[in-house]
């Protein structure tokens, strides 16, 4: 008896410590990964995207669901877009309901998802250079009709992806819009079949589905093929902001600048009053770096939920996934705190629907020389610092509320392409302390000066106006021979206030169709190469107002929040960057900063904070 009650110990004893191992050892690759991402998705959330193509080819079987559900979680991903719909390709209702219980069953959250995209026998495609639909033939909307109510019928909550929008320029469309201009006619036409045709239709099936839009990220040209970014929002439940900005050196999809992410949300949450709910962006031209500076531009914007597109790259494997799943708890940790802190920086104003003069996405590239810019779609009439490209031109009461603001002892930025498009008006030059302007032709400049000394530059920068000062300090000057031709004036008023201006460009309409290009950034933009010394006097005139200096060189963004800030490097070597902020935080005694990341302290040398930043990384920096 007593040999059998100790076999039968060993016996219990035995199955505790294999129930142990299996408990703490035995677990699935991704299950903490995707644990830790459940408990946490309230700070920050990650879904996918599958394609209606990748429905019918790899969840059909429980076998391909099954490695959906393998492949998602060893991403912390806890929620799936499922497509029903894109380019003819309508997925089967029954299979629909399938995947979406399975999911729900395993803890993923669900929703529908509809890219509006032509294909044979299917609407009718737009006469113009992309691949949209003909939004003003019926059959384009009968068909879209019976994919709106097969989303609507089987999920509670669906997202129209970007192609929301139109560049047909059909007879039917040019009759249909009458005397409007084609802005005004497709931002009209896309309103009314967003709520009758989308949003209508779609409660017709189901009453209580959410219904979400989401915006492709070239804001810059929105309202020239139909997005309306103040109607629209005010008909969805909710916005979802594309911050794909991939990889930035190579035309195949634009030489887009990885601070648009940032600007595309930030700008959009400001037309939608608040109802951005979301961010998607993706694998294509993407290495590892671009894909992950997507997440941190996203994130640093106020992104609480991210979408990656799409489940075949997922499925298939990147390199930048392990960047995410080793950086995937920061990440978190980052969201957190953008949550609790608010943001600061220099108001850079866009109202909506505005045209430009040459200055295409000129947001990016300041935000990509270490200005923390923070757009706006509403004048910023109490911020200490204001940018006015061209965009801000449509306000019909722009120069009174600058008046307003210089009497106030604010400091205002503006470029000659502003200028340009309020016709040299005399008001603005003479704020501006410019006797006159002569605007076109680029002019090419080769070297600079600095401290009366002339120093070649590595490519020639391009200045689009030639600008006579009156009134106004000469801070930088470039020169073409032996002309020298302002690049950033000052002109102080008795008020305290300033107006600069800065003598810069990013792209026209010529430069689009130069190279065939319609929606992204068509060229690089060498003024984001100039020596660090000229950028550090470009950052001084919107910084110093707000008591910081920031020393860098090109291609940096510097995000500040209450207490802590982030510094971003693009570039594809290491940097080092300072920061002062002593007048910032003022003189506590024992104040200290540290890396959050690694809660190792942060070297002060001469009052500055000393930053060094890895390449294509980012430092956050607080108290400690």
């Amino acid at each position: 008896m007593k040999s059998t009650h100790i076999l039968f110990n060993l016996i219990v004893l035995s199955f505790l410590i294999v129930s142990i191992f299996i408990l703490f050892c035995g677990q699935k690759p991704g299950d903490d990964l995707f644990n830790y991402a459940q408990t946490h998705k309230n700070d920050l959330r990650f879904g996918t995207y599958i394609t209606v193509g990748a429905v019918k080819t790899h969840l059909n079987d429980t076998d391909g669901r099954r490695e959906a559900l393998s492949v998602i979680k060893s991403l912390g991903i806890t929620k799936v877009f499922i497509e029903t719909y894109r380019g003819a390709t309508i997925a089967d209702e029954k299979l629909l309901v399938t995947i979406r219980d399975f999911f729900i069953q395993n803890e993923i959250d669900v929703v529908g998802g509809i890219a509006t995209v032509p294909g044979k026998d299917f609407g009718a495609r737009q006469e113009g250079q992309l691949g949209w639909f003909n939004y003003q033939h019926p059959k384009t909307q009968q068909d879209l009709e019976k994919v709106v109510r097969l989303t609507a019928c089987v999920f509670d909550e669906m997202i129209i992806d970007d192609f929301l929008c139109s560049a047909d320029t059909s007879d039917m469309s040019n009759n249909a819009r009458g005397d409007k201009s084609w802005s005004q006619y497709r931002m009209d036409l896309m309103t009314d079949l967003s709520e009758n045709l989308f949003i209508k239709t779609a409660r017709e099936e189901n009453p209580d589905v959410t219904i979400i839009i989401k915006y492709p990220q070239w804001y810059d040209r929105f309202h020239k093929f139909g997005y309306d970014v103040v109607r629209e929002p005010k008909l969805y439940d909710k916005v979802w902001v594309g911050t794909e900005t991939r990889g930035p050196i190579t035309q195949r999809m634009g030489f887009v600048q990885p601070y648009e992410g940032f600007v595309n949300f930030r700008w959009l949450n400001s037309c939608s009053n608040g109802k951005v709910a979301g961010a998607w962006f993706d694998h294509i031209d993407c290495n590892e770096f671009d894909f992950i500076n997507q997440a941190y531009q996203t994130i640093l914007a106020g992104a609480k939920e991210i979408v990656l597109f799409n489940y075949y790259d997922l499925m298939n494997g990147h390199r930048g996934h392990h960047f995410l799943r080793r950086q995937f708890s920061s990440l978190v940790e980052l969201a957190k705190m953008v949550a609790q802190q608010p943001v600061k920086g220099i108001y850079g104003y866009k109202p909506p629907h505005s045209d430009n003069e040459s200055e295409y996405y000129i947001f990016d590239y300041m935000g990509m020389i270490g200005v923390p810019l923070l757009p706006t779609s509403q004048y910023p009439e109490n911020a200490d610092v204001i940018f006015l490209p061209s965009q801000a031109a449509i306000d019909k009461n722009l120069i009174e509320k600058m008046e307003t603001s210089i009497s106030n002892g604010k400091t205002i930025v503006i470029t000659p392409g502003l200028i340009k498009a309020l016709s040299n008006d005399e008001q603005l030059l003479k704020l501006a302390g410019i006797q006159s302007m002569e605007y076109g032709g680029e002019t090419q400049i080769k070297n600079i000066i600095w401290e009366n000394t002339k120093i070649p530059l590595q490519n020639p920068v391009y200045l689009p106006a030639k600008m006579y000062a009156s009134g106004a300090q000469l801070l930088l000057v470039g020169e073409n021979g032996r002309k020298g031709l302002p690049f950033l004036t000052k002109k102080e008023h008795p008020s305290g206030g300033k107006v600069f201006v800065l003598n810069v460009h990013t792209f026209t309409e010529a430069d689009f169709k130069a190279i065939n290009e319609v929606l992204l950034a068509p060229k690089q933009i060498p003024w984001l190469q100039l020596p660090h010394e000229w950028l550090n006097v470009v950052r001084d005139s919107f910084l110093e107002p707000l008591k910081i200096s920031f020393k860098a060189e090109g291609r940096i963004s510097l995000h500040l929040f209450a207490d802590e800030f982030v510094v971003c490097n693009f570039n594809d070597h290491d940097v080092k960057t300072k920061l002062n902020l002593e007048k910032y935080v003022g003189k506590e005694k024992g104040l200290n900063y540290i890396n959050k990341l690694t809660g190792k302290p942060i070297q002060i040398q001469d009052n500055e904070l000393v930053l060094p930043v890895k390449k294509r990384q980012f430092l956050w920096v607080g108290r400690e």
